[in-house]
């Protein structure tokens, strides 16, 4: 058979983008819930600082998990990972500025997904930092 090293490699990016989006969907429904009494469009500063910190702590979760899964240069594959997220966030703020040009939206959250956009990517390299040191990959004996 051959080797199943890019196969295993494109599973462990999935595995952590899966888990980076699921544990930021998860985590901002349990912690935060929704801002109450507060107009259409605005975020409240507390709750703005507060997603940003549970998204950039998601982030670090999904790129410390596609490290962990990576069959081997472990920083290479969350940089991968890194990569997507961050064209997935320059996509969805060229997105929201064609919404706000074209007057479908306020515009009020462009500077919450501008730091999510810069975060995000860091986070994820962060966790595949954390992943090279700890835990150690046990040695194959021969």
């Amino acid at each position: 058979m051959q080797d199943a090293g890019p196969l295993r490699s494109g599973a462990a990016i999935l595995l952590g983008f899966a888990v980076l989006a699921v544990a930021s969907m998860v985590a901002v429904r349990a912690f935060l819930g929704e801002p109450e009494n507060v107009p259409e469009g605005v975020v409240p500063a507390d709750y703005a600082r507060a997603g940003v910190a549970v998204r950039v702590a998601a982030s670090a979760l999904g790129g410390w998990i596609t490290a962990a899964a990576a069959p081997r240069a472990r920083f290479v594959h969350a940089a991968v990972l890194a990569a997507v997220v961050a064209f997935m966030a320059v996509a969805g703020l060229v997105g929201q500025a064609a919404a706000v040009e074209a007057g479908a939206s306020s515009g009020a959250a462009t500077g919450f997904s501008r730091l999510v956009a810069v975060l995000g990517p860091v986070g994820v390299l962060a966790g595949g930092a954390i992943c090279r040191k700890w835990p150690p990959r046990r040695r194959r004996r021969n």
